[in-house]
């Protein structure tokens, strides 16, 4: 049957039941002003529903046992978007993150956090493409700069570290080591116009 429900520490509940439990659809209304409007099995939030929190998130999608599960969007109350797979509660498989600023990741995820492969555009001609881990670019990927440089090579901690290949706009290029964003170590420099050096660079100076 149908009916409503006042708790004892304020939350109401209005909708459906089965044998004395909430089932079927129905709206859950926290005493916190947080709200669930949905599909509920056996007491729980369980199908489709949308979520209302406190600080003005909406998350609207897939529900399983009281966990956000499934597929779902979360609309975030700073104008973020996030529309893609959930694990309890948590961001995880597939998904694309639309910034407020129109910036973009589309890719993979776990644990809430960007993990795996994934591409992120800034929107200014500026985008990378590869590896992540716990949201930073680390492993291998590439970054392509908005006056048309390119970097391919070894990231950690969001920054080129290990062996790259720099190739600048004016057709320069440069092979060779990445210490912490710069051009440390062994390298090859080649010229647009033909020139060759082979040696040590520090701080993306030639030092020999």
């Amino acid at each position: 049957g149908k009916g409503t429900t006042i708790y004892k520490n304020g939350d109401t509940y209005e909708g459906s039941y089965m044998k004395g439990k909430r089932e079927g659809y129905g709206v859950y209304t926290f005493s916190d002003g947080e709200k669930y409007e949905g599909q509920w099995m056996q007491d729980q939030q369980h199908g489709k529903g949308t979520y209302y929190f406190q600080n003005n998130n909406k998350y609207v999608g897939l529900w399983f046992r009281d966990y956000q599960h499934g597929h779902g969007v979360m609309f975030y109350y700073n104008g973020d978007k996030y529309d893609g797979d959930w694990y309890k509660d948590k961001r995880q498989g597939r998904g694309v993150y639309t910034y407020a600023n129109g910036a973009q990741y589309k890719g993979q995820w776990m644990n809430d956090m960007k993990n795996g492969n994934g591409f992120f555009n800034w929107g200014d001609g500026t985008t990378y493409d590869g590896q992540w881990l716990d949201n930073q670019r680390s492993g291998k990927g590439t970054f392509k700069y908005a006056d048309g440089d390119v970097y391919i090579g070894d990231w950690k901690d969001d920054i080129q570290d290990g062996k790259g290949i720099y190739k600048f706009h004016n057709g320069d290029i440069y092979e060779g080591d990445y210490v912490q964003g710069e051009r440390t170590g062994i390298g090859i420099f080649r010229s647009a116009k033909g020139a060759k050096y082979n040696g040590q660079f520090k701080d993306g100076l030639r030092t020999g």
